[in-house]
């Protein structure tokens, strides 16, 4: 391959961009504007410190530092110190009126501590015992034919309602027990109707208080 010399080569001068002066970027701020920021910097650690209220003071322990996290000489040219005064100023009105600037932890009452630890409780029994059920299929008809059995049950349960895992688990145990009980219903398996289903266990009278329950009881007593 022969490269053309450099004379060969037809340059349009007239269309070219000019080039720069110089290949130093122009800083995003100027001195005034980082003076102002170090003033509000220094405000805001000064209502800190004489703050009377705990959340004010438990915010600066990690906002304060990131304030003063700008100032580093190598960020000098990379911030905005003119929007970062405005951020630090508004912080700086929450704080003066004694309350923090960002939004609270969210901290339960102890009723709804207890309820959200019941939830927890059920759900993460109902994933045992979601692993178990298609075992006890398997036990209740034989290997290959107690899974076939156990996917067909669960087909018959619509998307929306497999989100509530609980009642899946209940509905499932209940439809292998009738399975077990009346041959009638192999015939026609699919004719197994969740909503039915669900209609006639909501009527049941409640278990409450009784020891070994199912996540599904757990979570109507709930």
């Amino acid at each position: 391959m022969t490269i053309p010399s450099q004379s060969a080569i037809h340059l349009e001068r007239s269309s070219r961009a000019s080039r720069p002066k110089n290949f130093t970027e122009e800083p995003v701020s100027n001195a005034d504007e980082f003076d102002r920021y170090c003033e509000v910097v220094s405000e805001c650690e000064k209502i800190a410190h004489s703050s009377s209220s705990s959340d004010v003071k438990a915010e600066a322990k990690s906002m304060i530092p990131k304030m003063r996290g700008l100032l580093k000489p190598e960020l000098r040219d990379e911030v905005d110190f003119n929007e970062a005064a405005k951020d630090c100023s508004n912080v700086f009105a929450h704080w003066l009126n004694n309350e923090p600037a960002g939004t609270r932890a969210f901290i339960p009452s102890i009723e709804d501590r207890d309820k959200c630890y019941a939830a927890l409780q059920i759900y993460s029994y109902a994933l045992e015992e979601s692993q178990l059920i298609p075992s006890e299929y398997q036990d209740m008809f034989g290997d290959e034919d107690g899974y076939w059995i156990y996917r067909t049950m669960l087909d018959n349960i619509g998307e929306q309602e497999k989100r509530s895992l609980p009642i899946v688990n209940q509905c499932l145990r209940s439809w292998m027990n009738m399975l077990a009980e009346d041959g009638d219903i192999w015939s026609d398996m699919g004719s197994l109707n969740f909503d039915e289903w669900l209609s006639n266990e909501r009527a049941r009278p409640s278990t409450s208080n009784q020891p070994g329950k199912s996540s599904f009881e757990l979570q109507r007593d709930e």
